[in-house]
């Protein structure tokens, strides 16, 4: 009943809040518009919703590609996901953050998913208030452990196989399952965590063209859609189970390779061996789990699995978990690594909010506008569509990936249609995608770097650890010399003393016999003897002090070889983990990257495609007919000619004389030109240049600066070099394309060089002939302006008024011979090879019947 009733409450507070998302966006929406209408009760409802600058931000603790994770306090610590809208909309999957928030809204008061206190938004950001998990992720674990025992991986599998079976039945798939991705509470028990890949099961099914999920983890089901429309199960992530239960037992993953495409043909292929022998039971189960989809076990099967057969799923919290992380207090992070970094504050531009609503989940929202609507007086039957209204709502929400499906086919009919007048605006976007693979494809490098030197960094360490390992082992065999040579010196000793012992007993026993005559005969042998004894006493004395030295040089390398244990104890947890945690996480972001990148050059192939068909259909639909026709009268030789302008299609014509309309300027009269003509005609009279096509189709190559030659030669450089990476990645038809590419790069970089050649050439012919002192150039518009003095009375091209002054006035073009002002020069909008055009063509002067007339010509040139 308890269950029931928190159940009503969450409905209760998600079709308030989506409510409330409305009232937000109609009052920003009004306010943006300045619109002073009555919106009272709408600014009461949102001055009354929780905002994120509430919350006091005490830590960071990890950055990923779309957001940021912080600790932060309100009336208790919470973990607080960010992320910017602006990167939301730049992704071609933007349902899944809608479907984050609807996962974690379903778990609230799980026992084995991370769930969501609330979730808000503001005008740049979408915020996450998750609960804080202080232990750290299993990756962290694996990292420090390497490889685990049978029965930790028991454990932890048991605890998975409860969380995902308690997801499936909520109705979600994760399907970006991962050690990164499960979560260690501070009593050693799981969470699953990061469901931004997930996706809402229909009838039992989910259906999505996008591939997601990590390269190592990721199911065959998924990769065999190749981009199109797939339906799958929960069973993706059973798959995803089996190779956590293989690194947790090897320390690596089953399909691991250097590149992608082996990584994703072993997936596919279903190819991994196991590296040393594991107890049947559990090799079993690796094998029912990671195999083809049709001989996958399910839910049923892995509970009842011989490898599980002593566990009581009814009780898996009363297990004991094998592994409990130190929490010194509620803001340690210590199980965290890398969680120092510069928050994003960077400005952003205004997000329209009607893409986010139905994001905020916001009790004390839900409670404003409930509060509102009783307040309004609503009658019964009002009560009642508002019931029918949640009902709708209800089934709506848990249909994000389909709604997000047909908007998106809907948005491709839209764009396809615009997209058959504006081909321009598909190059430009082709352009886009060019520059965005061309980041991608640096990041990758950056990532290489960073990978290739933490892996020289390990190898410096490791090759430390084993020299000084082989020093501690000479120092314990130097010691083991040591002490045998003791040994033979105490053995010595006590030889000598016995011997000793002996030769003076024998001396006593013939004392009463003969002591007299022996004494003499042997007198000279005593005094001998007597100082063998006393070369003994002083040898056992030496010894003695020896055996001292070496008892207290033992005492201290003893101590040393403990100390240095204890450092390298304490360098292994500190330096090695980190460092393979690393490495792993490197390794797994090229991978990502890789991903992204082919993910790319699929969307690049299909706008080209579409570009390709567009441009097709565009030539084979019939020319619209346009016809617009203008009398008015050809000013020549001072008189005034009837004629008729008639613009057909894209030509123009005046009188008999006629020309592409893209070659035809139109402009106003300047000030002071025809100037004895009366105010009145000259505000109707227009001036037509008919260009000739050879010159304007002229290079204007020859002129450009040998800055802006090498600036270009550079791009293509690296578009060669970027290309010759991204070529092993490809295969098929994908390959043919960047191999057309890469030579028309070849092409392209050949001529640039060509140019810069003949410009180093001028350049140096011009340092020849020029003074010591060269003249100051102005650069504009394809122009080169220097100062040059002019005779009285030479107008300006620009706003034709006289250059005043006797040095010095203005500026002239040093190829087209263009005079302006000095202050004229940056306000031209005609070009150097355009003004050339202007002088050698034709040019018309004719008077407009009226206003009207001249506006509505000027109108229509415009257009075209």
């Amino acid at each position: 009943m308890k269950t029931e009733n928190n159940e009503d409450t969450k409905n209760r507070d998600k079709n308030l809040n989506l409510i409330g998302d409305c009232i937000e966006t109609v009052y920003k929406t009004i306010n943006m518009s300045n619109k002073h209408l009555p919106i009272n009760d709408l600014k009461r409802i949102i001055d009354n919703k929780t905002k994120p600058e509430e919350f006091e931000i005490v830590k960071t603790i990890a950055k990923g590609g779309y957001g940021e994770v912080f600790l932060v306090r309100k009336d208790k610590i919470y973990a607080m996901k960010r992320v910017s809208k602006d990167v939301i909309l730049k992704q071609p999957n933007t349902a899944l953050f809608m479907a984050e928030k609807a996962l974690l809204v379903d778990s609230i008061g799980s026992e084995w998913l991370v769930s969501a206190e609330m979730t808000l938004q503001d005008d740049d950001y979408l915020y996450y208030l998750m609960d804080f998990i202080p232990g750290g992720d299993f990756m962290g674990l694996l990292s420090k452990e390497d490889v685990l025992e049978e029965e930790w991986v028991r454990f932890y599998v048991v605890e998975l196989v409860a969380a995902l079976d308690e997801l499936h039945k909520l109705g979600w798939i994760h399907r970006d399952l991962k050690p990164d991705n499960i979560l260690i509470g501070k009593d050693g028990h799981i969470k699953l965590a990061d469901f931004g890949s997930s996706i809402k099961m229909v009838d039992g099914k989910a259906r999505s063209s996008f591939v997601v999920g990590t390269p190592d983890y990721v199911s065959p089901d998924i990769l065999e859609s190749g981009n199109l429309e797939n339906d799958y199960s929960e069973d993706i992530d059973f798959w995803t189970l089996g190779v956590i239960i293989y690194e947790m037992l090897f320390g690596a993953t089953p399909f691991y390779s250097l590149t992608l495409v082996e990584t994703y043909r072993k997936i596919t292929d279903v190819s991994y061996t196991f590296p040393f022998k594991i107890s049947e039971d559990i090799k079993d189960l690796i094998t029912k789990l990671m195999c083809k989809k049709d001989k996958r076990i399910g839910i049923k099967e892995i509970k009842g699995h011989v490898f599980f057969k002593d566990v009581d799923w009814n009780n898996v919290k009363g297990m004991v978990p094998p592994f409990i992380p130190e929490i010194n207090n509620e803001l340690d992070t210590s199980n965290f690594i890398d969680t120092y970094f510069e928050a994003d504050n960077k400005k952003l531009e205004k997000i329209n909010y009607i893409d986010f609503v139905g994001f905020t989940f916001d009790p004390k929202m839900s409670d404003a506008v409930e509060k509102t609507i009783q307040n309004s007086g609503l009658s019964e039957k009002d009560n009642c569509v508002f019931v029918k209204h949640n009902e709708l709502s209800e089934k709506n929400n848990g249909s994000y990936e389909k709604n997000n499906e047909l908007s998106e086919k809907n948005n491709n009919i839209i764009n396809k249609s615009n997209e058959f007048s504006e081909k321009d605006v598909f190059v430009e976007t082709i352009e886009v995608k060019k520059r965005e693979l061309k980041n991608i494809e640096i990041q990758i490098k950056d990532v290489n770097k960073q990978y290739s030197d933490k892996i020289s960094e390990y190898k410096n360490l490791m090759s430390k650890v084993i020299s000084e390992r082989e020093e501690f082992y000479s120092i314990e065999n130097e010691l083991q010399v040591k002490r045998e040579e003791l040994d033979m010196l105490d053995k010595e000793i006590k030889e000598r003393k016995s011997s000793l012992e002996e030769y003076f007993k024998n001396i006593k026993i013939t004392e009463d016999n003969n002591f007299k005559i022996k004494f003499q005969e042997n007198s000279f042998d005593f005094s001998k003897l007597n100082l063998h004894i006393n070369d003994i006493k002083t040898q056992y004395i030496l010894c003695t002090n020896q055996y001292k030295n070496i008892e207290v040089n033992y005492n201290n390398l003893k101590n040393y070889i403990k100390n240095l244990r204890d450092e390298n104890i304490k360098f292994k947890k500190m330096g090695v983990d980190n460092l393979k945690r690393q490495l792993r996480i490197l390794t797994t972001e090229v991978k990502e990257y890789q991903q992204k990148c082919e993910q790319e050059v699929f969307m690049r192939k299909q706008l080209e495609e579409e570009l390709k068909s567009i441009k097709a259909k565009k030539i084979d639909t019939k020319p619209i007919s346009y016809n617009h026709e203008f009398v008015c009268s050809l000013i020549k030789d001072n008189q005034k000619i009837s004629s008729i302008i008639s613009i057909v299609n894209e030509l123009f014509y005046l009188n008999d004389r006629s020309c592409y309309i893209g070659n035809v300027y139109v402009q106003e009269l300047k000030n002071n030109e025809l100037y004895h003509e009366s105010y009145k005609n000259r505000s109707l009279i227009l001036k037509l240049i008919f260009i000739k096509e050879s010159v304007k189709s002229i290079s204007s190559s020859g002129r450009r600066s040998l800055k802006s030659l090498e600036e270009d030669y550079k791009v293509e450089l690296s578009m060669k070099v970027g290309l010759e990476n991204m070529m092993p990645l490809l295969q098929g038809k994908q390959l043919d394309e960047a191999r057309l590419q890469y030579e028309g790069t070849l092409k392209k970089i050949s001529q640039l060089e060509r140019e810069i050649d003949i410009a180093r050439k001028d350049t140096l012919s011009q340092q020849e002939v020029e003074d010591p002192d060269p003249i100051k150039l102005y650069e504009f518009n394809n122009h080169l302006f220097s100062t040059k003095t002019f005779p009285p009375g030479t107008l300006c091209e620009h706003c034709n008024e006289v250059l005043y002054g006797v040095c010095d006035q203005g500026f002239e073009c040093k190829d087209c011979k263009m005079v302006v002002h000095k202050a004229c020069y940056i306000l031209g909008n005609v070009s150097c090879e355009t003004y050339n055009a202007f002088k050698k063509g034709d040019c018309y002067y004719v008077l407009m019947r009226s206003i009207e007339e001249k506006e509505r010509l000027l109108d229509v040139y415009k257009k075209y």
